[in-house]
């Protein structure tokens, strides 16, 4: 995004066509909402199903866009290097309307959040406790800490496997952060 152009507010419903370098996509539907974005279910050309999430850079105040902008694309290129079935992968990235997007793997089944409290028998437990374990052993391999390990970021993916997510405060090791 140029510096001191304002991005356009998005009004992305079902039907929605967008594209990018990569493909072209049409959303199903809305999958949850946050105060920095969205995130929705959407086709690919080939057919194939994603998660696109896309930020509300028009919520920011001008001076944040650019630090955030930054942040969004480190959790598009953390997630495209990883190459771990226990992290989301990125598949793509562009922008809507000065907007910045990420299409990813879709974890149609919730996240920890929406197990928390239900009964679950000890060979489930140990294969989400293996899964968290392993998602972070494959981060801290190539040197990024998450931080941001809570229930809502760690998704199950279409066979119930935990996936870890969202990487938009990860940091390296490599770097240093205060």
């Amino acid at each position: 995004m140029s510096e001191g152009v304002s991005p356009q507010k998005v009004d992305i419903v079902p039907g929605f066509q967008f594209q990018s370098t990569k493909s072209n996509y049409t959303v199903v539907k809305e999958l949850g909402e946050g105060g920095f974005g969205s995130v929705y279910l959407v086709n690919a050309a080939d057919g194939k199903q994603f998660a696109l999430k896309i930020t509300k850079m028009w919520n920011f105040l001008p001076q944040e866009r650019q630090e955030y902008g930054k942040r969004f694309r480190q959790e598009y290129d953390h997630s495209t290097m990883l190459g771990s079935p226990y992290v989301v992968k990125s598949y793509d990235f562009h922008h809507i309307g000065g907007n910045p997007f990420i299409v990813m793997d879709l974890c149609s089944n919730g996240s920890l959040r929406d197990i928390i409290g239900e009964a679950i028998d000890e060979q489930r437990l140990k294969e989400v406790t293996f899964g968290i374990l392993k998602g972070l052993e494959a981060l801290h391999n190539k040197g990024i800490i998450h931080r941001d390990i809570k229930p809502e970021n760690i998704l199950f993916n279409a066979n119930g496997q935990p996936c870890l997510a969202d990487f938009g405060i990860s940091a390296s090791v490599k770097k240093r952060h205060t």
